[in-house]
């Protein structure tokens, strides 16, 4: 059996030191004192000393969770108010072999990313250690706490499926939620706060299984949870898998329907049960065989042509030919370059006249809203000064219907609309 066996805070103000402890035994431990006696203290000293803060959504290493009597200022006798100069919080872990385990942490003054650990033999023997009390604490094999407290305790390690990529191991706070009754809200669901953290999948149910050492129902568990993620992860390879295909095949002139619809099985019994080739044929009438074998034989014919065929010394169109095909490519490139160059010009004029539209239909659409819910009328103007009364009509104010407005809105629609007609043309006919 391991039990929690002794709870202390102390420290220094500027009225001198000051110290509180609580020693607890095997089973269960039931604490009654009346409040400000330091109850909740205790509790969060366990919390702060394991490194939990971030079951409550806090930061690492954020001490704000425990009560400013051990951070800012602390009330003793004859010193009220008393400023806080420094403090710190330890537990004891022990076992049934009589191994003892203290963990300090400082709360004020010192560096409270830092845990020391100090490891009590039975024979008086004693080993001390500072090791990180949060961030990387599992995965780093020297210096993290949470793998120092997990061999110290020999609970296994399990790696649990996340929403994203990889895996992550289950962590401390994960399992001390379960544990943690709050004395206004009584139960709360905090593993709820770990999942945006670690993004660990059914982490709750993990977490019970985990404590009451149901191995075979836990590994059941993720290997179902990490199943269901391949399988996700093959459907979708399916999908660009279908996709590549499609395309390649529709490059070429090909139309092919190698579809990635419906369940994993499906996809798989349908790929299985026809051939891309024997697909490409049924729907295409493309025979890769055919043409395979046809590709063979040029090959062979070019190559006996080029290495045991004699040469005609007097055949010179070839290379005319091939030359003339080249400037002939050449130049159709260069037509092909400019027409981009003229179709990317009036795209960017075109985009640029669309974004101005709108700017102007939605400043139109807002006058107009504000038009019929009389938003921003002017019925009466007075100076703020002398409070004269002013005409109107001395500034030039127009009064605007609502059918004028949206008349103002449609005129940008219609010469988009008359600007992009014009342009097709325009393309239609170079």
């Amino acid at each position: 059996m391991i039990y929690l066996s002794k709870i202390e805070v102390r420290g220094k103000a500027e009225a001198g030191d000051f110290a509180g402890s609580i020693s607890l035994g095997p089973g269960l431990q039931v604490i009654s004192a009346p409040n400000a006696y330091g109850k909740s203290l205790a509790a969060k000293a366990v919390i702060w000393c394991l490194g939990l803060e971030p079951i409550f959504g806090s930061p690492d290493n954020d001490a704000t969770r425990l009560p400013e009597a051990v951070r800012e200022e602390l009330d003793l006798t004859g010193h009220p108010q008393s400023k806080i100069i420094n403090s710190q919080c330890t537990i004891s872990i022990k076992d049934n072999s009589g191994h003892m385990l203290e963990i300090t942490r400082p709360i004020k003054s010192g560096d409270i990313s830092i845990a020391t650990i100090r490891e009590i033999q039975n024979d008086g023997k004693v080993r001390e250690s500072k090791l990180l009390a949060r961030k990387l604490t599992m995965s780093d094999e020297h210096g993290g706490f949470q793998r120092f407290l997990f061999d110290w305790l020999k609970w296994p390690r399990v790696e649990v499926p996340t929403f994203r990529a990889g895996g992550s191991e289950v962590y401390l706070e994960n399992l001390a939620p379960l544990f943690y009754i709050d004395q206004n809200e009584g139960w709360s669901d905090l593993q709820a706060l770990q999942i945006s953290r670690y993004g660990q999948q059914e982490i709750k149910e993990i977490a019970v299984e985990y404590l009451l050492g149901s191995s075979a129902a836990l590994q059941a568990r993720v290997d179902r949870v990490k199943a269901g993620q391949r399988a996700i992860e093959l459907k979708e390879s399916s999908r660009l898998i279908a996709e590549q295909v499609n395309e390649e095949m529709l490059r070429r002139g090909w139309r092919v329907d190698w579809s990635s619809h419906g369940s994993l099985s499906d996809v798989v019994a349908r790929w299985s049960k026809q051939s891309l080739a024997a697909t490409l044929k049924k729907e295409s009438s493309v025979d890769i065989a055919v043409r395979q074998k046809d590709v063979d034989e040029r090959i062979k014919k070019l190559s006996k042509a080029l290495t045991t065929e004699p040469i005609d010394l007097n055949m010179k169109t070839a290379p005319v030919a091939a030359s003339q095909k080249s400037v002939d490519l050449k130049r159709q490139r260069h037509v092909l370059n400019q027409d981009l160059s003229t179709l990317n010009a009036q795209l960017r004029e075109t985009t640029g006249l669309i974004d101005s539209l709108e700017h102007r239909i939605h400043a139109a659409s807002d006058l107009l809203r504000l038009k019929k819910t009389g938003v921003g009328r002017l019925d009466h103007l007075e100076c703020p000064t002398c409070h004269r009364d002013f005409d109107l009509g001395l500034f030039g104010l127009t009064s605007q219907s609502e059918e004028s407005i949206a008349a103002h809105i449609e005129a940008p629609s219609a010469c988009a609309r008359g600007r992009q007609d014009s342009q097709g043309r325009h393309r239609s006919v170079s």
